[in-house]
């Protein structure tokens, strides 16, 4: 999934927690005390400071997949000087395998680096570009969660670590550090399982990195907060702390290209996503939510992203919801398959994120007024976001469009910048016909 963090400056290093911003349009990163990766190092953020206050804030949480259990979290990353070919030009710390980016804070922050990729943050078209007043603090992800967790668990890998071929024992790398695997581990060309420990900690270390950034920048004149992909998915489950931060000023938010998954649709969710440590159970079998806060529309509470979101448009009626999300998100519909969805007879679980947004619409959306603030654009696409930029225009933010609306100009309505275009739900979608699997 991606990632959003790219920056043309050279970044320097600040260390633990600093009495100001220091504001000279170069990236600095701070580590933040009490915060833990995957592996339990060292979580924080990125921060491009350009203006002293007043200045406009845009907190941007970074995407990077997600993982539930020894497989999934199995990121045997890249290390110096690694002789792996799939670590070939690839920073330490990135995974080679998994379905996470990498266990330790954003390597992509370590060096010179560039916003040219992101459209959002680059595009002419766009209302946070680097001509703009905008300063940035960019959440890094490394916890396997959507930056909603608050848990430690145990994982053993299966089937030879998938497979996991081997010459000498030293090829079986450790999940989470990358290094060299200890004696006995290579065995008849395979490398044995192995338990580990991993710490699911997105939605504590949220709240950590959100006070130093809070200490740093104190007073914006408004706060743009949003995500892509897994960061999507975090901005949704951390707007109420991001509120509270910032309890005074406009405030905008934006899910980009993280869809809500309807549990009922993939037997293996819940069970799954709750490594994380999002949810128990009263002894009357109500739902607590031990992270993310929810709320039902009706009197049977479920842990869902439908539930996030419902919350969201209740508490908060004065922040400026935007969730941009497409109908056939193929990255998402394959986590379904994942998480154990019925894939329909082309072999594709796309169908399960179509139905679930449907089920936002019908279900969870308060109000279709024209004046309340969520507003959904729900492309029928299986592009995973259009924040990028796609040279085959197929995903592209400057040229999508659906339903005759520029998607970049639906980005400046929602942000009230001048736009050719109102700010409103862009197509409602229908479910897709049943049945959906085989």
């Amino acid at each position: 999934m991606k990632r959003t963090l790219v920056l043309l400056a050279c970044l320097v290093p600040s260390g633990y927690a600093q009495a100001a911003a220091i504001c000279d349009a170069r990236v600095h990163f701070q580590s933040v005390a009490g915060t833990e990766c995957l592996n339990g190092s060292p979580s924080g953020f990125a921060y491009f400071c350009k203006e002293g206050a007043p200045a406009p804030l845009l907190v941007n949480f970074q995407g990077g997949g997600a993982c539930w259990d020894g497989n999934s979290c199995d990121c045997r990353p890249c290390v110096a000087g690694d002789s792996r070919p799939e670590c070939a030009g690839v920073p330490p710390g990135v995974c080679t395998s998994g379905y996470i980016v990498e266990s330790s804070p954003g390597n992509e922050l370590a060096g010179d680096v560039s916003f040219s990729e992101d459209a959002l943050l680059s595009s002419v078209n766009s209302p946070f570009n680097l001509r703009t007043s905008w300063n940035y603090a960019f959440i890094a992800y490394c916890t396997g969660d959507l930056h909603a967790g608050n848990a430690a668990r145990s994982y053993t890998t299966t089937d030879h670590r998938q497979g996991y071929a081997c010459s000498v024992d030293s090829d079986c790398r450790d999940p989470m550090t990358g290094a060299s695997g200890p004696a006995g581990s290579c065995e008849a060309g395979l490398c044995k399982d192995v338990t580990y420990t991993v710490k699911h900690k997105g939605y504590a270390d949220a709240a950590k990195i959100l006070d130093s950034i809070a200490a740093l920048f104190p007073a914006p004149v408004k706060v743009a907060a949003i995500g892509g992909s897994a960061g999507g998915y975090g901005v949704d489950c951390n707007l109420k702390q991001v509120r509270e931060r910032y309890p005074e000023v406009r405030m905008y938010e934006m899910n980009d290209a993280g869809p809500p998954i309807n549990p009922r649709y993939a037997k293996d969710y819940l069970a799954d996503i709750n490594s994380w440590g999002l949810f128990h159970f009263a002894s009357d079998g109500t739902v607590i939510s031990d992270t993310c806060p929810i709320e039902s529309p009706d009197s049977i509470l479920t842990w869902s992203w439908l539930a996030i979101s419902y919350y969201n448009q209740i508490h908060f009626p004065d922040v400026r919801k935007a969730a941009a999300i497409s109908r056939f998100d193929e990255v998402l519909g394959g986590f379904a398959c994942l998480w154990g969805a019925t894939p329909d007879a082309g072999g594709s679980c796309q169908w399960v994120v179509a139905d679930s947004i449907a089920d936002l619409f019908t279900s969870y959306l308060v109000s279709r007024q024209k004046s309340f603030n969520y507003k959904t654009y729900a492309a029928t696409t299986d592009c995973h976001g259009v924040d990028s930029f796609d040279p085959s225009g197929h995903c592209d933010y400057d040229t999508f469009q659906e339903n005759g609306v520029k998607f970049s100009d639906w980005v400046n309505a929602w942000m009230e910048q001048p736009s050719p275009v109102q700010w409103k739900n862009v197509v409602e979608p229908g479910r897709v016909p049943v049945p959906k699997g085989p």
